[in-house]
């Protein structure tokens, strides 16, 4: 249902549609959407369509938001000679109105601050409110629930780069720029906390050295 297409005049990751009459058959297809959303060369794409109750149709798709990583894109499709077609005039509305199934449920927002200040449960741990371990955590080794309003990761080994570290954690950020997040980490590094930091972590960064 989606395809990354190479263009003559640029790389664009690109939504295409193929069909047959039947698994074996001959399929045939065209590109169905090819927007970025003005960000970057980034295509929409990637993803499948679904239908209401009512009979409307929807793509959801993704698109790469740099640091930010993958959002989720939803886009109104229609349908012309038994292929779909997704947005509006060729493309994705910045803004869409759909009929809610669940009109009295309150989501939570997918951005949030933490305050680290978190009940434990009957394990005695708590679940991280916006924090992505790398991988399948030893949770013998992190704790929020420790100290109030702290966050404690420790590791069971030490590491010679990043890539070998184990029970690091990370945050996906809600904006599209890390400008400013940048320059706060250059100055952490330059104080030498973020040092003390990954020295405490068990990260061994050659290069980096208390002031």
């Amino acid at each position: 249902m989606s395809s990354l297409s190479i263009h003559r005049d640029a790389w664009f990751r690109t939504e295409a549609c193929y069909r047959a009459d039947s698994l074996e058959g001959e399929f045939t297809g065209r590109d169905v959407l090819r927007d970025d959303l003005n960000y970057c060369g980034q295509g929409v794409a990637q993803g499948g369509i679904v239908d209401t109750p009512e009979g409307d149709w929807y793509g959801i798709l993704f698109q790469d938001r740099g640091a930010v990583g993958r959002i989720p894109v939803v886009v109104p499709v229609t349908w012309v000679d038994d292929f779909p077609v997704f947005g509006v005039a060729g493309r994705v509305p910045e803004e869409l109105e759909i009929k809610s199934t669940r009109p009295d449920h309150r989501y939570a927002p997918l951005f949030v601050s933490d305050d680290f200040c978190y009940e434990p449960n009957q394990d005695g741990k708590a679940v991280l409110k916006k924090w992505e371990f790398n991988h399948e955590p030893d949770d013998s080794l992190w704790s929020v629930t420790e100290r109030l309003g702290a966050f404690r990761i420790r590791t069971g080994r030490l590491a010679h780069k990043l890539e070998e570290a184990v029970n690091y954690t990370d945050s996906a950020p809600g904006i599209p720029r890390l400008r400013d997040h940048g320059d706060l980490g250059r100055k952490l590094f330059k104080s030498g906390r973020l040092c003390r930091s990954l020295r405490t972590a068990g990260l061994l960064w050659p290069d980096c050295h208390d002031p």
